[in-house]
């Protein structure tokens, strides 16, 4: 690894922070205060191969956001049943800087600071708020649950 790092350094690559540097950074230390939560309550509605895709990709979420040079502040709601059996098998899951709940995001955050991000709105939200909550659904579906998200709040 460390000859990458020498080869990228000589041809002007950024590989941007190194493991070591991510370890001291924190999530709650970053300059972004954008909350976004993913919303895990969807166990029963996914076959185990959607699970784990969900999974998937929430692990792709948390390491773009680790990278980042502000990561936003990020949770999991409804963090148990499939789900956290999914998330066990990636060892060290424990370890991430991530705020894991078991409860549901209604009784997490204040209700008036929620907002639902689902592609069946109507509205288009231009500039993120600090002050907000903002939710995405934890669910691999195919489109046989269409709607379901949007009914949430």
């Amino acid at each position: 690894m460390k000859e990458k790092r020498i080869q990228a350094k000589l041809n002007n690559i950024d590989l941007g922070p190194s493991r070591k540097e991510l370890k001291r950074m924190k999530m709650t230390d970053s300059l972004c205060k954008i909350s976004v939560c993913i919303d895990l309550s969807f166990d029963d509605l996914m076959i185990d191969k959607d699970m784990a895709k969900t999974v998937k990709q929430i692990l792709r979420v948390y390491t773009e956001n680790r990278r980042a040079k502000a990561p936003m502040q990020l949770h999991l709601t409804n963090f148990n049943g499939k789900s956290k059996e999914e998330m066990c098998k990636h060892h060290g899951y424990e370890n991430w800087d991530i705020h894991f709940h078991t409860e549901d995001y209604i009784n997490v955050f204040e209700k008036e600071k929620l907002v639902y991000l689902t592609s069946e709105s109507d509205n288009i939200i231009s500039e993120l708020d600090e002050n907000k909550i903002y939710i995405i659904g934890g669910l691999v579906d195919h489109n046989f649950h269409k709607g379901i998200c949007y009914k949430k709040l």
